[in-house]
C-alpha cells in the first residue's frame, strides 16, 4: 500500500516538472538499450546479493554496509569531481545522514 501512495504522490510533481522536458520520441532521450539492460541486470544482482547477505547474517550487517558504501561514494565523488569542495556544513550533513 505504501508503494502505491508514494507513486501517486510522486506522479503529480512529475507531470509538471519532468514530463514537459520529455519528448514523445524515444530517440531524443538518448538511452542506449544495452546500457539499460546492463543496469537492470546489475540492479537484480544487487538485490539477490542483499537477500543472500540478510539470510546468512542479519539486517544490521546490510545497514552497516550501506552506511560504509555511502561514505565511500561521497569520498570517491569528491575525488572525481574536484571542482566541488566539501564544506563543514556538507560534512556535518553527511555525518547526520
Amino acid at each position: 500500500m505504501n508503494m502505491y501512495c508514494s507513486s501517486i504522490c510522486l506522479f503529480i510533481p512529475w507531470i509538471f516538472l519532468e514530463k514537459p522536458k520529455m519528448d514523445l520520441t524515444e530517440d531524443s532521450w538518448g538511452i542506449n538499450p544495452w546500457i539499460l539492460c546492463l543496469n537492470a541486470l546489475c540492479t537484480f544482482a544487487l538485490n539477490v546479493s542483499v537477500v543472500l547477505v540478510i539470510s546468512h547474517t542479519s539486517a544490521v550487517t546490510i545497514r552497516v554496509a550501506g552506511v560504509v558504501k555511502d561514505w565511500v561514494v561521497v569520498l570517491v565523488s569528491t575525488l572525481i569531481f574536484t571542482d566541488v569542495k566539501l564544506t563543514v556544513i556538507n560534512i556535518v550533513g553527511y555525518g547526520i545522514g
